[in-house]
């Protein structure tokens, strides 16, 4: 049973296998068919987030990765954005130029993940962040010669710091917190 566009459903009944293997010649309804849902497709998803704006460079997948996290912590009035590298997926389309679509950003970012803000021990963030081992992402922590950087400061293990992160890790997240 397929299901169709507006929720109707086809069963293939007594499908000839061999069919499947034969080059057929699609139909000139299939054609227009396909050439117009591709252009809807396009002009949805392709759009450009900014049509003023173009990427000042080529992106990197990381590149891109940093961005996501930096509107996140920049949006909660967060110090730190913080995922699961399984955050992104599908980064094979990367490096992407001149300007970033909607399609990028689903493609990259396809799950439905709650982004909430919490507060974290400096001592687990530098725990975290020096775990070479760790599956985690920041934007906002760096680590230069052994020392941890929360926003090129030094990190303060007696504090707490605002962190930007999925409601999954927040809450469940494998004890990492």
């Amino acid at each position: 049973t397929i299901s169709g566009v507006k929720g109707e459903s086809f069963e293939i009944k007594n499908l000839d296998t061999a069919l499947l293997k034969q080059d057929v010649e699609p139909s000139d309804e299939l054609i227009e068919s396909l050439e117009k849902i591709g252009g809807e497709f396009c002009r949805d998803w392709g759009k450009e987030i900014d049509s003023e704006s173009q990427l000042s460079r080529e992106w990197s997948a990381d590149d891109f990765k940093e961005f996501s996290l930096n509107v996140m912590r920049f949006s909660s009035d967060s110090e730190i954005g913080l995922v699961h590298r399984d955050f992104f997926a599908n980064l094979e389309h990367f490096p992407i130029q001149d300007t970033l679509t909607l399609i990028d950003i689903y493609t990259a970012l396809p799950y439905q993940w709650r982004i909430v803000s919490a507060e974290i021990p400096g001592e687990v963030i530098q725990r975290i962040a020096l775990n070479e081992q760790s599956k985690l992402v920041f934007s906002g922590v760096t680590v230069e010669g052994g020392v941890v950087k929360v926003n090129g400061r030094p990190i303060n293990t007696e504090r707490d710091y605002t962190v930007a992160t999925t409601y999954f890790l927040a809450d469940e997240g494998h004890s990492i917190f």
